[in-house]
């Protein structure tokens, strides 16, 4: 039995979307599939799923390849797993690394583009989609957060930016919102409860998030999933290092719905009393 392939490459810059006279990289890709019109797939998830990108993809593919997309913000496809290890070439877009690599770990795509590699399925991309193959690497991703290190914050979310819309300046979506916020060293937030729900992706550092008295432990890579209504506050156990915390919340639609609400908590100084750990 012949051997997998297994194929990455690994492009800094350029490509189709700022080369519209085409992108010779591009087409060295496409002739890597050994195919006359080989299935591409795009996935947009660092840019937000921006809809010019998309449609830059299929102008420079849909003739030359079997070409679809794989968004993740809004209500995610069923069958990503059949989709993205179906394709011969899956081509990551550029933008927030960080971001992109807390999505895909959520809707586990960082498990299915592995198997997706194994399969012989190429991988590719550029800028954040070329970054993202490796175990390290340098990025610009939390520029903005480190500029704020020394800044007051909130005594509840700490150090907290919202990703929003270019055009709206609202939400990146009607029904979601997504939050990157510090935690600097030592830092143990105050508790309190909002009617939205929220999912949290530790993009670094080591703490710990009390949920209604309940001690979850994280470390990089780690998912708190927060339900409505739920006190909750998070630490940084870290003396030296900020920890960043990287979330995705229903709020918007709770806020436009008139739903919206937030309690803190005023009692032993805003802390809860721990009852007991979770245990993996």
């Amino acid at each position: 039995m012949a051997s997998v392939r297994k194929q990455i490459v690994a492009m800094g810059g350029g490509s189709f979307s700022v080369e519209p006279e085409g992108s010779r990289l591009d087409a060295y890709v496409l002739e890597l599939s050994g195919k006359p019109r080989p299935k591409i797939c795009f996935l947009p998830t660092a840019s937000g799923d921006a809809a010019v990108y998309i449609t830059k993809f299929y102008e420079a593919f849909g003739e030359r390849a079997q070409a679809t997309h794989l968004g993740l913000f809004g209500r995610p496809r069923t069958d990503m797993e059949a989709v993205l290890t179906g394709q011969d070439i899956i081509y990551v877009g550029g933008g927030n690394t960080a971001n992109m690599l807390a999505v895909w770990r959520v809707h586990g795509v960082d498990r299915i583009l592995r198997e997706a590699w194994e399969r012989g399925v190429i991988l590719t991309g550029v800028s954040a989609g070329m970054i993202c193959w490796f175990e390290a690497g340098v990025t610009d991703s939390f520029g903005p957060l480190a500029a704020l290190r020394d800044a007051e914050g909130d005594a509840w979310d700490g150090i907290a930016l919202e990703y929003t819309h270019p055009q709206t300046g609202g939400a990146l979506l009607p029904t979601m919102a997504c939050w990157v916020q510090m935690l600097r060293p030592g830092d143990r937030l105050k508790a309190h409860r909002h009617t939205g729900s929220a999912v949290y992706y530790v993009v670094q550092g080591a703490g710990e998030t009390i949920i209604d008295g309940c001690r979850y432990a994280w470390g990089r890579g780690d998912i708190v999933a927060l339900p409505s209504w739920a006190l909750h506050e998070h630490a940084n156990l870290s003396e030296r290092d900020p920890a960043i915390l990287f979330s995705i919340q229903d709020r918007p639609v709770l806020e436009a719905l008139g739903l919206y609400r937030e309690e803190a908590f005023t009692e032993n100084g805003g802390h809860q009393a721990v009852t007991s750990s979770f245990k993996a």
